[in-house]
């Protein structure tokens, strides 16, 4: 695609309706009951088409579009007017089918739907990984705080066993003394 087409694209985008809306008004304009397939004329002259005020440069890409998503077809009639070949253009079951469940602004509907729920899945993954790591955190810090606490728990039995244990000595000692006391009085 050169730039010129890029540019029609562009500001044929930016238009009234939107390309989308534009693209579902011509696939519509084409679903009929009659089987004559169509041409840019009759199909820039209908109702829903003046409506909303299509070129005959937006139809062309219009068409071509539909005819790239396999919507549209044409047909290449050898015209005895001395342009050359003038094509017609008729819907395909496709096109039909894809009109029937909504058409191109459904299909960007859905599309914006799935985008924003792919945020909320990533946003949802990512708030249930904080609240998991300030939990392990929390549960960390309360670990630390109940070992600080057993060390400080085991200092007090450790103390107390020592104060025993001291306590004990100054009863032997004592008793050697009132041995060796009660022997000193034997003695004398």
């Amino acid at each position: 695609m050169n730039r010129s087409n890029s540019k029609i694209e562009t500001n044929w985008k930016k238009s009234a309706k939107s390309a989308n809306q534009k693209l579902d008004i011509v696939l519509k304009a084409l679903d009929h009951e009659g089987t004559q397939p169509e041409t840019y004329e009759v199909i820039i002259g209908k109702d829903a088409i003046k409506n909303v005020s299509i070129t005959m440069r937006e139809l062309h890409q219009i068409i071509q579009k539909l005819q790239g998503d396999k919507y549209v077809d044409d047909t290449s009639n050898q015209a005895n007017t001395g342009i050359g070949t003038a094509s017609t253009y008729y819907i395909t079951i496709e096109g039909e089918f894809f009109i029937q469940s909504g058409g191109y602004v459904k299909r960007a509907q859905n599309e914006k739907r799935a985008k924003i729920w792919n945020i909320l899945q990533i946003v949802a993954i990512a708030i249930n990984g904080l609240v998991l790591l300030f939990l392990s955190i929390l549960t960390y810090m309360k670990s630390d705080e109940s070992e600080d606490l057993n060390i400080k728990l085991n200092s007090k039995d450790a103390i107390i066993h020592m104060q025993e244990q001291k306590l004990q000595r100054a009863d032997s000692i004592m008793q050697w003394q009132s041995a060796v006391i009660s022997k000193l009085d034997v003695i004398k």
